[in-house]
């Protein structure tokens, strides 16, 4: 086995779901009529790492998604369902 190959396909993984994070918070977050700064204050996320998750730019802990989708009024799900078949 080639942990090299393990390794990459991991990354892929994870920037996948980087990428799906990104896209459904922007979403949600425009849905609603919400800045980056007005979600902040609902979820206590800096504006920073509110604007680095939307790029797809920052690993984030799983209480600071939680807080994301508490301040969206989402169930937690939401933020990294992949989109569905033909909506990209």
């Amino acid at each position: 086995m080639n942990a090299g190959f393990r390794v990459k396909e991991k990354c892929a993984v994870t920037d996948a779901l980087r990428q799906i994070l990104a896209n459904n918070l922007k979403s949600a977050r425009k849905e609603r009529g919400l800045t980056q700064e007005a979600l902040g204050d609902l979820s206590g996320i800096s504006v920073n790492q509110i604007a680095q998750i939307e790029r797809a730019a920052l690993n984030v802990r799983l209480d600071a998604l939680a807080a994301l989708a508490d301040g969206l009024e989402l169930d937690l799900r939401q933020l990294l369902a992949p989109p569905e078949r033909g909506k990209r």
